[in-house]
This record gives structure tokens, sequence and C-alpha cells, in this order.
């Protein structure tokens, strides 16, 4: 098989996994899980199978999926650690103004093994360490999901069809948004076109990764820290 033939190849299929894995993902995240069994399918959905199309399907190494560091790397991660500076300083005002972002996070009170912990408490005051645990836990979850996004998609797709890769990615990463706030829905669109941007030009998706997980971690923090004090609207 030919170089382009592969590159085709990768690309069709990539587009045929991404979208069986992103419906069955849907359908899974509506089901009334707990925290683990929660986690535990979305690793699944999105790093193990995917990572099993990698390696037995396509015979190739993860590598060409963005799981490496980015091309030029001091440049990269110093702009990097600067919005990543701004993201968390950035989310304190959407989290103390906006109701629906403090309705909704923490993230954890969703699940009902949490509930004595999120929902009639600020979790920063009644057990701190929980808290750290189950931030620590989402941030391998939302590595599982900027693999599936920024890597296999993104990098998969644009064997073949180059940035056209990252509109079609971004549209099945704003989908499985609907439901969470309406700002988040929002910016997850404007967000999944700049990360897969980002990791279609650095080949990797780490970057996106420390994004993300900063953006998330820190709402969940503030939102708490706001409750806490009572400085919500």
């Amino acid at each position: 098989m030919t170089m382009e033939k592969k590159n085709r190849f990768i690309t069709v299929s990539t587009l045929i996994a991404g979208a069986l894995i992103s419906f069955f993902l849907w359908r899974f995240n509506h089901l009334d899980n707990d925290f683990n069994t929660y986690i535990i399918g979305n690793l699944l959905w999105l790093w193990f199978l995917p990572s099993l199309l990698i390696f037995f399907l396509f015979n190739e190494d993860k590598t060409n999926f963005g799981m490496r560091m980015p091309e030029k790397p001091k440049i990269v991660w110093t702009v990097t650690l600067i919005l990543a500076v701004l993201t968390v300083l950035g989310s304190y005002l959407p989290s103390k103004l906006i109701p629906q972002l403090q309705d909704y996070y923490p993230i954890f009170k969703h699940f009902r093994e949490a509930e004595n912990l999120f929902f009639s408490a600020n979790p920063i005051d009644l057990d701190l360490g929980k808290m750290v645990f189950a931030e620590i836990v989402y941030a391998m979850y939302i590595f599982a999901w900027e693999f599936f996004f920024r890597g296999f998609l993104t990098l998969g797709l644009a064997r073949a069809i180059g940035l056209w890769g990252i509109i079609i990615q971004a549209v099945p990463f704003v989908l499985l948004h609907l439901g969470k706030p309406v700002i988040e829905v929002v910016l997850s669109g404007v967000g999944g076109l700049a990360l897969g941007l980002a990791a279609y030009y650095c080949k990797s998706f780490l970057p996106g990764f420390v994004l993300h997980v900063c953006l998330f971690i820190s709402i969940d923090v503030w939102v708490s820290v706001v409750r806490s004090v009572g400085l919500s609207v």
C-alpha cells in the first residue's frame, strides 16, 4: 500500500470510528452512571479503543496521533504557560457572575455518590483531600478527551484532508457538550477549533490538554471558593 493510499485509509477509518465512538459515548454519558463508571467508560471509549485502532488497524505509533512533545517545544510551552495563567485568572469572573456555571459546577455533584460532598456543603471546607483526588481523576478524563479529539480525530483526519479535519472534529466535540451551560457550549466550538489548530501545527495534543484541564479545574475551584465566601451574585 502506498503512503497516499494508507493516508486515505486512515482518514476514512478515523472518520467512521470517530462518528461511532462519539455516538455511543453520547449514549453512555446520558446513563445514570456513578462517578467511577463514568470515568472508566470515557477512558475506554476515548483512549483504549482509538489506541487499538492505531496499533492494530493502522499499524502505527501514537506519536503520529499527537502523543508526543510538540514541535518547537520552548516556544509552544512558553505560550501554553502564559495562556494557562490567563485561563485560570480569566475563569474567575464567569464563575462568580454566571449563575448557570454556579448551578452546574463543581462537576462531581452530578454523580449520586458525591451528593453529600458537593450538594450540601462546600467541598473545599468539607473534604479538601477528596476534591483534590477527584480533580486528578478528572484530569485523566480530560486527557482522554484531548487524545481522541485533538490527537486521534484531528491528526487522523488530517492525513488526507488537512485542515478540514479540525472542523470535523469540532462538531462532535460541541455536540457532546450539549446540556451544559450555554456559555460552555458556545466556547466549546471556539475552543475545539483553536485546540485542533494548535494540535495540527504542533503535532501534539499535550498543550491543548494543559489548557483544557486548567480551565475546568479552575472553574470547579473558583465556583467552590465563591460559594465558600459568599461572593456569588
